[in-house]
């Protein structure tokens, strides 16, 4: 699957902080999904006659975009907004990824929250991050699942991996360095 991934990712797009990514309720020309490499995403609601709520915030490794994709809607159910230091997406065209994410989708339950479900829930849902308290990942989709965590002897121990200090570069991929 990440091979598929890497396969048929169309690029970094940078996005100035506040910068409107999705417009809620347009009809979109290209459809599109985004996994953040850097930044946050702010996921907001209009709703008639009430002000702008704001959902969630999604951080790195999360994404957005595939719940239209999964469901087959012409437009988005939210808006979504570069966050306060702007963001970095990696994008892959929706056409193409469709159906490695249907596939991951109905053979992971978990793995991607339920399109099905409301809007709020959703967005609470993909912002989830891994509470080291709870002892359980969350449910958002997580494309480095495990990464910010480190196995020790005494258990397992969250950390800000861009903390560490780089000693050698092993390789070089889609989604990073090792």
């Amino acid at each position: 699957e990440r091979y598929e991934l890497a396969c048929n990712a169309s690029g970094f797009v940078h996005f100035k902080p506040g910068e409107r990514v999705i417009i809620q309720g347009k009809v979109r020309r290209a459809r599109q999904w985004y996994v953040i490499y850097a930044g946050t995403a702010v996921m907001k609601l209009d709703s008639e006659g009430n002000p702008t709520k704001e959902l969630a915030e999604v951080r790195r490794p999360g994404c957005f975009g595939e719940r239209s994709l999964l469901r087959g809607d012409a437009a988005y159910d939210v808006n979504v907004d570069a966050g306060a230091e702007g963001m970095t997406c990696l994008t892959f065209n929706g056409e193409t990824i469709r159906m490695l994410l249907m596939r991951i989708y109905t053979e992971s339950p978990g793995f991607i929250p339920d399109i099905h479900a409301n809007i709020e829930e959703w967005c609470q849902l993909k912002a989830r991050t891994y509470d080291a308290d709870a002892d359980s990942p969350c449910h958002s989709m997580d494309l480095s699942t495990g990464l910010s965590q480190i196995q020790t002897s005494a258990g397992s121990k969250k950390t800000n991996l861009e903390n560490l200090t780089k000693l050698q570069l092993l390789g070089r991929g889609a989604y990073g360095e090792v």
